[in-house]
């Protein structure tokens, strides 16, 4: 099914984009080529390659992933674009890509480095991503403003606010690769040897030793796509093949049941649109997780079969702390969780 994707905005405006009665052609090249090499980045790891100064994407990862942009309306300043394939098609990856590409522009945005850590927690992925992000910040003094929205018309980044965010994140030299995350599909288990078998692309093959109690949330993984977390070892030509510690094993596609509703003291929340949950297991707690920034949902569980209660549980005390509180009453940070909450989940009357 194809996802429900509408486009992104890129806006310039200022004096001198008033001037001109446009916006420069630099300006607007330079800020697709930068949404380009993100959207490259975000697509390469999910394809298992390496950040790297002299890492190009490969062929699929720039067929899968790329920024397509359309005819802006008569007159307008706008400029929209989609996140889809090289031939405009949509797919679950690059529906997944355009959300993390939001993702990391709302962070560099906050202007707030805890923020922007706790949504990019790779550093080396968070320095390439602020890296390729400079091409969006206009030089300073040429009064020149660009943001991009999405189509509803929320602002999702304003480069004058997330300059100093992006410039911080990519100080100094690319952090050393000592953390790394690959998305494949999981091909194979060998139960006599606990090693499991991810695909990234074709042709590709990366291994893992797995802890024996998680065969069961891994058996039902098979054939869809996880994500590995850890240390990495690298083939000659940079390319990950396994790893020599293991740190997260995270799903990509949502298998568990998705929460229509769920109870509050006195009531009930129904969701927007059937809410989906992606699982984890953290090798170094020996828990099972699941966590949604945007909404602040973060829930640990020692058994897997005990999460769903969990989840519905963290639901019901964000609802009832951020959900149904006054905006005036909340921190900017709680704020945006409130404002999340809501484009979510309605109280059923």
């Amino acid at each position: 099914m194809t996802p429900d994707v509408k486009d992104i905005q890129l806006k310039f405006d200022g004096t001198l984009v008033r001037e001109l009665g446009g916006a420069p052609a630099e300006l607007v090249a330079d800020a697709l080529l930068a949404l380009q090499r993100m959207v490259h980045l975000i697509g390469m790891g999910r394809e298992g390659q390496s950040f790297g100064l002299k890492a190009r994407p490969n062929a699929k990862v720039r067929r899968d992933y790329a920024v397509i942009c359309r005819a802006p309306a008569a007159g307008s300043h706008l400029q929209p674009f989609d996140v889809a394939s090289a031939s405009g098609a949509h797919s679950e990856a690059t529906a997944a890509a355009r959300l993390e590409l939001l993702k990391a522009l709302r962070a560099f945005d906050s202007d707030d480095d805890q923020r922007l850590a706790a949504a990019l927690p790779n550093v080396r992925q968070r320095w390439f991503l602020a890296d390729a992000a400079q091409g969006l910040l206009p030089r300073e003094g040429s009064n020149v403003h660009v943001s991009v929205r999405v189509a509803e018309g929320r602002r999702a980044f304003f480069a004058d606010r997330a300059r100093g965010a992006i410039q911080r994140a990519r100080a100094g030299e690319p952090p050393a690769l000592d953390r790394e995350a690959v998305v494949g599909k999981l091909k194979a288990l060998d139960f006599a040897t606990t090693h499991l078998t991810l695909k990234p692309m074709p042709g590709r093959q990366v291994r893992a030793l797995y802890p024996l109690k998680i065969e069961p949330f891994l058996q039902r993984n098979v054939r869809r796509r996880l994500k590995l977390v850890g240390v990495p070892t690298l083939t000659g030509a940079g390319d990950v093949v396994g790893f020599s510690k293991l740190t997260e094993i995270v799903e990509v596609e949502a298998v568990a049941p998705k929460i229509e509703r769920f109870r509050i003291a006195g009531g009930e929340v129904s969701a927007v649109r059937a809410f989906g949950y992606l699982i984890g297991y953290d090798l170094g707690t020996s828990a099972y997780f699941v966590r949604d920034s945007e909404i602040g949902l973060d829930v640990f569980s020692d058994k897997l079969e005990q999460l769903d209660a969990e989840v519905r549980s963290d639901l019901e005390f964000l609802w009832r702390t951020y959900g149904l509180a006054e905006a005036g009453d909340l921190t900017p940070t709680a704020k945006a969780m409130r404002t999340a909450l809501r484009a979510r989940f309605q109280a059923v009357a």
